[in-house]
């Protein structure tokens, strides 16, 4: 597959990490209200980002090329953009300019044509939206 276009309105950064704190490490902290660490943006699913801002009318603010299609949502935490592809890569953006501050590959995705789910193509990857643990 060519690469896919990440389009972002009015969104800045996030960090995700696949490790977890130790119960004697810092207290956690809560997301910054410009901060989108979840699916939904909060653990009750809503949707609402309670600090108000106003995303009317949106505009594309970057595009950054990534190396496959992206089904799950953009996470957002300290100005850094974190979005998972099609192609198992996940990968972290500037929050204000849409440059690539890293991006690791985390798997391998499986041929579409092996599953019996066929609205993805034409490799299935990381489909749905990782969570940021803003105490790390």
């Amino acid at each position: 597959m060519a690469g896919a276009v990440l389009a972002l309105s009015t969104v800045a950064g996030t960090a995700w990490s696949a490790s977890s704190a130790s119960a004697a490490g810092p207290a956690p902290r809560a997301a910054a209200s410009s901060d989108w660490t979840t699916f939904d943006q909060n653990s009750l699913r809503t949707g609402v980002d309670a600090s108000g801002n106003s995303f009317s009318p949106a505009t594309s603010a970057w595009n950054t090329p990534v190396d496959g299609q992206i089904y799950g949502q953009a996470l957002v935490s300290t100005n850094r953009v974190f979005v998972a592809t099609e192609n198992d890569t996940v990968y972290a953006l500037a929050g204000d300019t849409g440059a690539v501050l890293w991006s690791t590959h985390v798997g391998t995705p499986v041929d579409a044509g092996n599953l019996p789910c066929g609205d993805i193509s034409p490799t299935v990857g990381i489909t749905s939206t990782p969570v940021i643990d803003p105490s790390l």
